[in-house]
C-alpha cells in the first residue's frame, strides 16, 4: 500500500522551461542583450547537458553556474560572445527564476488530490530557498509535509544517498510503500526505481519507453488512474 507520493519539481510541477525564458529573458536585458526566440533552445542544450553530467557526479553544481552562460554565449555567437560576462549573466538568471513560477496544467489539482490521499514531498535537484519560493508563489507549497531538495541533502538524484536521506526523514515508510513522479528518467524514475520505489514518469510529449517506469503519463491528471 502506498503511504508516501514524491513528487519532483521542475518540468513536473512548475514549467522550467518557461520559467526559464523569463528568466534569461530578464538577464539578457539587464546585460544589454538582445533577447529573441533562438536562445532558449541553445540555453536548453548546454543546460541539460551539464545537468547530465552533475546526475553522473562529472562535474558539480558550483562548476555548472560557472561555465553555463559562458558556453550559451559562446554558442550564440557573434552579438553575443565576448558581450557580458557569463557570471554575471548568470547571477541575474538565477535572481530572476527564484522569482518565477509558471505551474504545469493541472498541478494544483494533482497535488490536493496527492495531499489527501498520502504523505506529499517534493523531491528536487535545486536549491532550497529558490524552490520554497517558487512553490510558495504557486500557491503549492502548503500542500507538502516535506520539501527534499539536493542542496540541503547534499547529494544529487539520483544517487542513492537522496533517497536514504528522504526515508530517514520519514521513518516508518519503506521504499516499497511510495512513489516516485517526475520528468527525468535518469534522476527521478531511475533512481526512485533502484531504490525500491514505485515509479510513475511524466512525459508530456514523446512516445519513449522505459523498463524502470511502473506508469506513464502524458498529463498530470491521468496520474489519477493509477494513484
Amino acid at each position: 500500500m502506498i503511504k508516501a507520493a514524491f513528487i519532483d519539481i521542475d518540468n513536473t510541477l512548475l514549467d522550467f522551461n518557461e520559467s526559464s525564458k523569463i528568466a534569461i529573458a530578464r538577464a539578457f536585458t539587464e546585460n544589454g542583450l538582445e533577447y529573441n526566440e533562438k536562445i532558449f533552445p541553445v540555453f536548453k542544450k548546454v543546460n541539460d547537458a551539464l545537468w547530465s553530467d552533475v546526475e553522473k557526479k562529472i562535474i558539480d553544481k558550483p562548476y555548472l553556474h560557472e561555465v553555463r552562460f559562458n558556453r550559451v554565449l559562446e554558442r550564440l555567437g557573434s552579438g553575443y560572445a565576448g558581450k557580458a560576462e557569463g557570471k554575471n549573466v548568470e547571477k541575474l538568471y538565477l535572481a530572476a527564476l527564484h522569482e518565477t513560477a509558471v505551474k504545469i496544467d493541472g498541478a494544483a489539482e494533482i497535488c490536493d488530490y496527492l495531499s489527501k490521499k498520502y504523505l506529499l514531498c517534493a523531491a528536487s535537484n535545486a536549491y532550497y530557498d529558490q524552490q520554497i519560493n517558487r512553490l510558495k508563489k504557486a500557491g503549492l507549497l502548503d500542500y507538502f509535509a516535506h520539501i527534499f531538495v539536493s542542496e540541503k541533502i547534499g547529494v544529487n538524484k539520483p544517487d542513492e544517498g537522496f533517497f536514504k536521506a528522504c526515508f530517514n526523514a520519514l521513518g516508518k515508510v519503506l521504499p516499497s510503500e511510495a512513489v516516485m513522479i517526475g520528468d527525468s528518467v535518469t534522476a527521478d524514475i531511475i533512481g526512485a526505481k533502484k531504490y525500491g520505489m514505485q515509479t510513475v514518469w511524466f512525459l508530456p510529449v514523446g512516445a519513449e519507453n522505459c523498463a524502470y517506469a511502473d506508469f506513464k503519463v502524458k498529463t498530470l491528471s491521468e496520474i489519477k488512474n493509477y494513484l
